[in-house]
């Protein structure tokens, strides 16, 4: 999945998004006038081993714009392939990005590998979160097996 964000109009507009495979956007909506709010989508509703999504968003100057999922992001048991997830987020000056994905829940026997880069100007604003729920507590339930990597990067 390919996002560009460009301002336009006083207010910042999805420019392009491309994408191959399930991993969509909803369409943007804007709550707070010149922000742009973007949900993305992932039908299917789990990762399983095997599966790659990457995720590149940029965002061109004086933009603002919060990225969030309408539900968790459930990675489910895999058979022995890794499921894996690439996430390359550029702020040009003045940018503003508010990366707010709902958690990431790991059902025991997952095998994932996540890398998560933002990239950032002296001048651009991040507001980021990533959590993770290694099993379901509420029901009891730990991540008493498998495998888990996670990079987060952030660089100026």
């Amino acid at each position: 999945l390919d996002l560009r964000f460009h301002q336009a109009g006083g207010k910042t507009v999805l420019a392009s998004a491309q994408h191959v495979g399930p991993l969509t956007v909803q369409r943007p909506f804007y709550p707070e006038e010149e922000t742009c709010h973007l949900y993305l989508l992932h039908p299917p509703g789990g990762i399983v081993g095997g599966d790659e999504l990457t995720i590149s968003a940029q965002l061109a100057p004086g933009c603002h714009t919060l990225i969030t999922m309408p539900g968790a992001s459930k990675f489910y048991r895999s058979s022995g392939a890794q499921a894996l997830v690439r996430q390359q987020l550029t702020l040009a000056p003045q940018a503003t990005l508010e990366w707010l994905p709902q958690d990431a829940i790991f059902f025991p026997g997952a095998n994932a590998r996540l890398f998560t880069t933002f990239h950032l100007c002296a001048s651009s604003r991040l507001l980021a979160w990533d959590l993770l729920c290694l099993g379901r507590p509420v029901i009891g339930e730990t991540f008493s097996h498998g495998t888990l990597s996670n990079r987060l990067e952030v660089w100026v």
